[in-house]
């Protein structure tokens, strides 16, 4: 649409032209070119949005497996039963394998204690503490060397929120059901500690609290019968083990912890991997090979005569095509179907069809299929060459040349050569050229911005010479009109 020049403009009244067709159509030409360039515009953003949403599921793909597949930790994963509900147990793929055993002889603990209030039953938090505990005068509340000022004017509540605020270390809260301040050191262990002093009959000593200094106890465990140990948590790590004390254990009573691989995890894994691959590379497929259509977007007064469920579909035809054979996308698509196929020599497997992960038909274009049961096979069998499959860094020739590189190595690499920040063409994280697709939609627009500018001057020019027109022959009807007046 042209910009308009906001003018009144005569429209034959005189001639009885129908001024405003003619000057349409002695701009049609100039019009076509401006619906031209805006097609060309439109085509660009939404080829942009298919590109931005395309570009964000490649993204996914990779951070969710490409960059998981070259990390041993993703294969090495293990498994922990134990004999007792007194440890909770997880593994980290460090952990050997075999049977562990664990007593605990003392928990963890901190410092817990409740002030022994004399109020009655249901006392009111918001009361005032001169109504309350009956003080007359600002005080000076010390707990753990920290000093809180409370005044007569405070209230259960303040005052619990004044001792959190003078020490983060503290859980502090009032049971209005049970009349009794609680406080308790967030930390376990020797470290946390709690000091009190009531000296001179103090705010705490009211709220039914007395002198001390006291802290927390350490946790005692003894792993495999022979190495004991304490901790200031009750969540310890020793020899590859994640454990969390729940209890102590019975005197002579040993827990049994059993460590293996946990091949259904690695399973499950690379099952989602092959799932999350195919839809992936269905999509892209679907995008590249499309059947080509010829249509155009709609211009402004093709728009006019459609309903919007017509414009609708008739976009969304467009836009399932905008990128087919696009190059970016087949680089893409070509870059990992052979990198999955590729052999990696001196490996006990060498490929993924050795493992059950096998090239769909070739009218699926690169999908892959998963025998859960064959990987799982080889993982029982060996674990490690599955791992160094994916994993391996490969080796390096006295000339510096490197083969043999893992398949989630290779993978990892060219997903990251391909989303390489380009100068002026493409931003980092991104296998389009997105600078670039962004510089043509902004000269698009300055192109129309031009063409439009232009429009609105030849019409402002033909509607001038119109206008003098109309001038013209009225003033010749008005003369006609007098000379025959004259003659009668």
């Amino acid at each position: 649409m042209a910009i308009s020049t906001g003018k009144v403009q005569f429209t034959g009244l005189a001639s009885g032209l129908d001024t405003d067709a003619i000057v349409k159509a002695m701009l049609s030409t100039q019009q076509a070119r401006i619906d031209t360039v805006n097609q060309k515009k439109v085509l660009l953003e939404w080829q942009k949005e298919i590109w931005t949403e395309t570009n964000k599921a490649i993204n996914k793909f990779q951070t969710d497996f490409v960059d998981k597949l070259r990390f041993e930790s993703t294969f090495n994963v293990s498994k922990a039963t134990s004999s007792s509900t007194a440890v909770t147990v997880t593994a980290s793929g460090e952990a050997a394998e075999g049977l562990h055993e664990l007593t605990v002889e003392k928990l963890a603990a901190g410092v817990f204690v409740a002030g022994e209030m004399n109020l009655e039953a249901g006392v009111d938090v918001s009361a005032k503490l001169r109504d309350l505990i009956g003080l007359t005068a600002n005080e000076v509340l010390k707990i753990n060397d920290k000093s809180v000022i409370i005044t007569k004017d405070d209230t259960l509540q303040t005052v619990v929120k004044k001792i959190k605020e003078a020490d983060s270390s503290l859980d502090v809260s009032f049971d209005t059901k049970n009349n009794k301040l609680f406080i308790s050191t967030k930390q376990t262990g020797e470290s946390a500690k709690l000091k009190i002093d009531t000296a001179g009959g103090g705010v705490l000593d009211r709220l039914g609290f007395s002198n001390m200094n006291t802290h927390g106890t350490n946790a005692e465990y003894t792993y495999n019968g022979t190495v004991s140990l304490t901790s200031e948590s009750n969540n310890i790590q020793i020899n590859g083990l994640n454990i969390n004390l729940n209890d102590t254990t019975a005197v002579g009573e040993k827990i049994k912890i059993q460590i293996s691989k946990d091949t259904d995890k690695v399973v499950e894994f690379m099952s989602k991997f092959v799932e999350a691959y195919n839809t992936l590379i269905d999509d892209l497929n679907t995008k590249l090979y499309t059947k080509s259509t010829s249509s155009k977007p709609l211009a402004d007064a093709e728009k006019e005569k459609m309903t919007d469920k017509q414009i609708e579909d008739y976009e969304a035809n467009i836009k399932k095509t905008l990128l087919r054979r696009d190059e970016s996308l087949r680089t893409l698509v070509g870059t990992m179907r052979s990198d999955l196929q590729s052999v990696v020599k001196g490996n006990a497997f060498g490929s993924l069809s050795k493992i059950g992960i096998t090239t769909g038909y070739y009218s699926e274009k690169g999908k892959l299929t998963l025998d859960k049961d064959e990987l799982k096979k080889a993982l029982e069998e060996n674990i490690n060459g599955v791992m160094e499959l994916f994993t391996s860094k490969g080796t390096t020739n006295v000339s510096g040349k490197v083969s043999n590189r893992g398949i989630g190595t290779i993978l990892d690499s060219s997903f990251k050569a391909l989303e390489k920040s380009i100068k002026d063409t493409r931003s980092y994280d991104s296998f389009y050229n997105d600078k670039l697709l962004q510089d043509n939609i902004k000269t698009s627009k300055e192109r129309i911005y031009d063409l439009e500018k232009k429009y609105s001057k030849m019409e402002a020019i033909y509607y001038k010479k119109f206008t003098a027109l109309e001038k013209a022959m009225t003033q010749m009807n008005t003369q006609g009109a007098s000379i025959s007046s004259w003659l009668q």
